[in-house]
């Protein structure tokens, strides 16, 4: 009978327990009222540098998840029921946000790589085509803007028109914070320009034809993808031209950090001179929470670490 009473105390005490950390939890989640849901740590820097601490950020998946294919935790789930904005690069790129708009309809859903003001500056500066031809293939944006300080300027500048547009009574605080967040990028832009040019280039491949953004950017010696999907090898035309180059010594792989280990043995066997790096190439190493500094610290490794590659001895 004693024995009954204090099992059957500790039970009342261990499911009340339970039951004050599920009611904090929720009370918390209901404070939480004015979150921002983005894709990818690049989009929740920038949207950061604007908002400062007007707005909670949070990324959709689950911490050095690939952004292509989100895991949504339950967690997030709870948090989107009080979120107002989510950002994404591009539905084409993204396709589990289709069903995130479907049951969360009181999310305002952006797409960046759908607003005109910032499909002209990609044009303009990366792709040159016709502006209506450039729309009809939009599929083909490449979405990791971010390599580049230049195309992440240009997104920064979009973020902000959305913000004032969608609250402009926040407007005063948004401008002040995007016009030190503008300079600050445009210095970045700067730095990038110092670092290429203080070298002769090597012949640069890369595992991911993201890297054209900074091909374009520093007028690099880039050869292209060395795949278009690991499983399947290497592009046979980019395995003639390591061999042609290799004899020379002067080629540089940039390899994604992901990747890099299983890689490097099959690339060595065909280019056993090459020198290699590897970079973020997804932006997961993005600290959001400190800013445009949190995006600086890693363009500033990226760059550092293809000059590390790309400058010939």
């Amino acid at each position: 009978m004693k024995k009954s009473f204090f099992l059957g105390f500790a039970l009342i005490c261990i499911t009340s327990l339970i039951l004050l950390f599920v009611g904090n939890r929720i009370s918390n989640i209901k404070k939480e009222e004015n979150i921002i849901f983005v894709s990818n740590p690049a989009i929740g820097s920038l949207i950061k540098a604007i908002t400062g601490d007007e707005f909670i950020i949070k990324t959709l998946g689950y911490y050095n998840e690939n952004f292509h294919q989100h895991s949504v935790s339950p967690e997030t789930l709870l948090h989107l029921q009080n979120a107002k904005m989510l950002f994404f690069t591009s539905i084409y790129e993204e396709p589990s946000i289709y069903s995130i708009s479907q049951n969360f309809s009181h999310v305002k859903i952006i797409e960046l790589f759908a607003e005109d003001s910032l499909l002209k500056n990609l044009n303009n500066t990366y792709y040159a085509q016709k502006y209506n031809q450039f729309l009809l293939n939009r599929q083909n944006i490449d979405p990791h803007f971010w390599l580049s300080a230049q195309a992440t300027s240009y997104v920064l500048q979009t973020i902000f028109e959305i913000m004032i547009n969608n609250f402009p009574y926040k407007v005063d605080i948004f401008k002040k914070n995007y016009n030190v967040a503008h300079l600050q990028m445009q210095s970045l832009i700067e730095q990038g320009t110092l670092y290429t040019k203080s070298c002769h280039h090597l012949n640069i491949f890369a595992i991911h034809d993201a890297f054209f953004y900074l091909h374009k950017d520093y007028n690099l010696k880039y050869n292209g993808g060395i795949s278009d999907n690991l499983e399947y090898g290497l592009l046979p035309k980019s395995v003639a031209k390591l061999l042609e180059l290799d004899k020379k010594n002067k080629i540089c792989i940039i390899l994604h950090n992901n990747e890099a280990n299983s890689l490097i043995e099959k690339i060595k066997v065909i280019a056993p001179y090459a020198k290699y790096m590897t970079i973020d190439f997804d932006g997961i190493s993005i600290n959001y929470d400190k800013g445009i500094e949190g995006y600086k610290e890693f363009f500033i490794t990226n760059i550092q670490n293809l000059i590390k590659c790309a400058c010939e001895n």
